[in-house]
């Protein structure tokens, strides 16, 4: 079952300057989600007790912002499973994003 649904987005420039569009620097945009995507949404929709699907992608985005800046900057994400488990490095990003981050390029979530 595939799900879908508007969104809205704060356009920027490339220095990361608010565009006035005439809607509030607000811009809406639409997105279709797979059914395992939309089961993903609804998870985290739920688990961060976001009031609106806005929410849960505003802070998604800033989510992935972060890790994305940090990744270009060198540094590394780990899982440590239990009090005494094993620690172990997640690849959340590759080499292209990485390249991409380093080069300015910004989504505008934060």
């Amino acid at each position: 079952m595939a799900g879908s649904g508007s969104f809205r987005a704060t356009p920027r420039d490339t220095n990361g300057a608010l565009l006035d569009n005439g809607h509030g620097g607000k811009k809406e945009i639409r997105i279709v989600l797979s059914g395992n995507s939309m089961r993903a949404f609804e998870e985290l929709k739920i688990g961060t007790d976001a009031r609106t699907d806005t929410e849960v992608f505003r802070k998604a985005l800033l989510l992935h912002l972060t890790f994305l800046r940090a990744h270009a900057a060198g540094a590394k994400v780990f899982v440590k499973r239990g009090q005494d488990g094993e620690i172990t490095p997640i690849t959340l990003f590759s080499k292209t994003q990485r390249s991409r981050a380093t080069s300015g390029t910004d989504t505008g979530a934060s």
